[in-house]
């Protein structure tokens, strides 16, 4: 591996936004947060949300309500990623110095669970983003505030499902500029504006609801990856299942430790990679829409496993039928375990959220041991083992001085605080962990808390909140290898974090009994909005056919191309029809959901002209989109087997060459047949 990715790739999650801001302050819980953040009024230019959204909430205490809602994550294909570094390709204007993604596959997703009960509010979101940060919460935090004249502070929990290949470019910053690209102020602001539509639209959606949730014990969807460690991994795959009003399944909540990286960077691919293979092959589980969200666990130290063997011979890519199949079998395990979970209608909910130290001092290192004032990474030195029981742990002797200093290195250093929270929801404590934990770090904060409280039910997420790389118990840390190289502040951080987030759930169970035992530094500062409104790309034409599709035979792939609209506007909606008793309808899910190109039913491309590689800053360009419909796949696809007469039906938006306006269009091909 080579080093400057090793040192990028464990950097770059951890940027400071806003400077230090490490004076300390008692609490930085509910409204004091708000104090410290910049005015929720300010103004911000939007074309997705209005800043005169009214709700159809109703006012006081109200008995548990549930709502749920999805949309696209609003970037364009042609982002960069963030996760894997630069592989071939070529530059976008939607990068700056890296090549931008050419294919969508399950284009990365925004879904929002919305809970209220006796006044008391909790969002739970799922961004299909490589990591969090505190700036997008209290930015969300904020937006949400002024759109509903509600305090949302310390009431918004943001998971990111670690895919590999989504949008970079969203952070300020050096660090995550080496990574991700330069920051992109447009993208970064847009996707709050996709943040707040989508928690808005899970607010309004709220309804009368139940509660319950359970676990499944499986190895089937993921293996331990690092062997410097004992062999340990958490097979529980937790489901909380949340109800609508009929009683019915409304979205369901999984937890569980699988890392995003089946797909690789030399791909360009802009995907979910397998979190949304298992989100996908979940809702086949419903003959209605349920709304699936998968958060990660302490999946620092494990690796998605492979697929079943396929069912036939398929066109599709090796990867593609790895995702899929793992959906598969996460599909069966979750269908089988929902019927049978018990959900009540009388539910607490409570949430405190709190910021920690996180630097030298604060972690306890002495002096010359750990010599980083600014954090430190790569730490390298020959000795890297796999773990014998029989031997034991196997330190490498020096390890803690032989990294890399982020500050002399990159002239800033790691931001010297991190940010995490916690939830209960009826009888279950749900706690958040900053960053990639491994498995045995997740457990300790349960252990903590359960050494206290026995009979406390407890849930740990990693990867959400905040992101300070990766966190390893110190034994471990000396063992080396790549996670250890990723945890910024060494080899305290994995202890020193899993003990604050500890003392958060304690004083959430018994404040009195229970205060925190450490001084709170300042939340990280949200900066103004002055970005220039994007110029969106004149299409010189849309909704005019390029290809047609042709009759396929099992195993081929139907192609059609049309001309539509710059990438800024999002994926066109591509729906399948099929002809039936001289009528066209649409294909569908389990769930009676059409196929619009939002799952993993299609491989999505766009060809510009002029060429990117031939005019970065045209802004009149022939946008040309092809869509690859596989005949078969690797198992069976929720939609069955095709076989028969189809046709596609696109509507999408282009900004119209003699308007100059954002209009739609639609294009609908030819019929072709589709034969065993």
């Amino acid at each position: 591996m080579n080093q400057f990715y090793a040192l990028f790739l464990t950097l770059a999650f951890a940027v400071a936004c806003g400077g230090d801001g490490s004076t300390a302050q008692d609490t930085a819980t509910g409204a004091e947060i708000a104090d410290v953040i910049t005015d929720p009024d300010v103004a911000i230019d939007t074309d997705v949300v209005s800043a005169d959204t009214v709700l159809d909430v109703p006012v006081g205490p109200q008995p548990f309500r549930v709502g749920a809602a999805s949309m696209l994550l609003p970037a364009p294909l042609g982002v960069p990623i963030c996760g894997n570094f630069p592989s071939g390709g070529g530059k976008t204007p939607y990068s700056a110095n890296f090549p931008g993604t050419t294919t969508v596959y399950m284009h990365p997703t925004l879904r929002a669970i919305a809970l209220e009960a006796e006044g008391e509010r909790l969002l739970l979101v799922r961004a299909d983003l490589i990591g969090m940060r505190p700036l997008l919460v209290h930015a969300l935090e904020q937006r949400l505030t002024a759109e509903t004249g509600d305090d949302w502070t310390g009431r918004v929990i943001v998971g990111a499902s670690h895919t590999h290949s989504s949008a970079g470019r969203i952070m300020p910053g050096m660090i995550w500029e080496i990574l991700a690209d330069e920051f992109f102020p447009q993208l970064f602001w847009r996707l709050i504006d996709g943040f707040t539509q989508v928690c808005l639209a899970a607010i309004e959606d709220m309804e009368p609801g139940a509660f319950g949730w359970d676990t499944a014990l499986t190895d089937a969807l993921h293996h331990d990856r690092r062997c410097e460690n004992p062999p340990l991994q958490d097979d529980r795959l937790w489901v909380l299942r949340f109800d609508g009003e009929d009683g019915a399944p409304k979205a369901l909540l999984m937890v569980h430790s699988i890392h995003g990286t089946v797909i690789g960077a030399e791909a360009l691919h802009f995907s979910r990679d397998i979190l949304g293979g298992v989100e996908e092959r979940v809702r086949e589980a419903f003959d209605h829409p349920v709304t699936v969200l998968l958060w990660q666990a302490g999946a620092g130290d494990m690796a998605p496993n492979d697929a079943p063997e396929p069912v036939g011979n398929d066109p599709i890519p090796k990867d593609y039928g790895r995702i899929e199949g793992v959906g598969e079998v996460a599909r069966d395990l979750v269908g089988g375990l929902v019927p049978d979970i018990e959900t009540t209608t009388e539910i607490t909910l409570a949430s405190l959220s709190a910021y920690a130290p996180l630097d030298r001092q604060a972690l306890g290192y002495e002096d010359g041991e750990y010599p980083y004032e600014g954090g430190g990474a790569y730490c390298e030195k020959e000795g890297d083992q796999c773990y014998d029981e029989a031997v034991g742990w196997t330190p490498i002797e020096g390890l803690d001085e032989a990294c890399l200093d982020v500050e002399l290195f990159l002239g800033e250093g790691m931001p010297r605080k991190t940010f995490f929270s916690s939830a209960r929801i009826g009888d279950l404590l749900l706690m958040t962990y900053p960053g990639e934990p491994v498995t045995s770090c997740t457990l300790e904060v349960e252990e903590n808390i359960k050494h206290e409280f026995p009979d406390q039910e407890i849930l740990v997420v990693g990867y959400s909140q905040d992101y300070i790389g990766y966190s390893t118990p110190e034994d471990d840390w000396y063992q080396g290898a790549y996670e250890a190289s990723g945890a910024i502040w060494g080899p305290k951080q994995g202890d020193y974090v899993t003990a604050r987030i500890s003392e958060l759930g304690l004083h959430m169970l018994d404040p009195e009994g229970y205060p925190l035992p450490f001084d709170q530094p300042a939340p990280f500062e949200v900066p103004m909005n002055d970005a220039s409104a994007w110029n969106v790309s004149v299409s010189v034409t849309a909704g005019t056919v390029v290809t047609e599709p042709v009759d396929a035979a099992a195993s081929e792939i139907v192609v059609f191309e049309f001309t539509g609209g710059d990438p800024w506007l999002l994926l066109p909606k591509i729906l399948l029809e099929r002809e039936v008793d001289g009528a066209w309808e649409p294909v569908t899910w389990p769930s009676g959901e059409p196929l619009d190109g939002t799952g993993y039913e299609y491989i999505i491309t766009m060809n510009p002209d002029p060429d990117y590689a031939t005019s970065l800053s045209s802004t009149v360009r022939t946008f040309t989109w092809r869509v690859e419909l596989p005949t078969r796949r690797h198992q069976t696809p929720g939609f069955g087997e095709l076989e028969g007469t189809y046709r596609f039906s696109v509507t999408g938006s282009h900004r119209d060459a003699e308007s100059l306006e954002i209009e739609s269009y639609s294009v609908t091909s030819g019929p072709f047949n589709i034969t065993p």
